[in-house]
């Protein structure tokens, strides 16, 4: 992970520059405030994220259309196992 901010070893510098971060705690997470790396705050990605385990969102927002709910996806999903679906399902086209 790269971080913009001064390089510890040299705090009074004023340039930012990137440094590279790696936590290499084995800490599983149970719950958000768990784990290797706890971030209290949001957490903003421009590039990929590998994720190697499972995923869980547990907050419980509705969803009301396609730009609302706890897990909003802008483009296209590809699944290659089952998906289990536990409330109503809309399908909408712009086609």
């Amino acid at each position: 992970m790269n971080i913009l901010g001064p390089s510890p070893k040299f705090a009074k510098r004023e340039l930012l520059e990137p440094i590279k971060t790696t936590v290499s705690i084995s800490t599983s997470s149970t719950s958000n405030s768990t784990g290797a790396l706890i971030v209290s705050g949001g957490a903003g990605f421009s590039g990929n994220a590998y994720i190697g385990g499972n995923v869980g969102i547990y907050t419980t927002t509705s969803s009301t259309s396609t730009s609302t709910g706890a897990l909003i996806v802008s483009g296209g999903a590809g699944i290659s196992g089952n998906a289990y679906i536990g409330g109503n399902v809309g399908i909408y086209t712009t086609t």
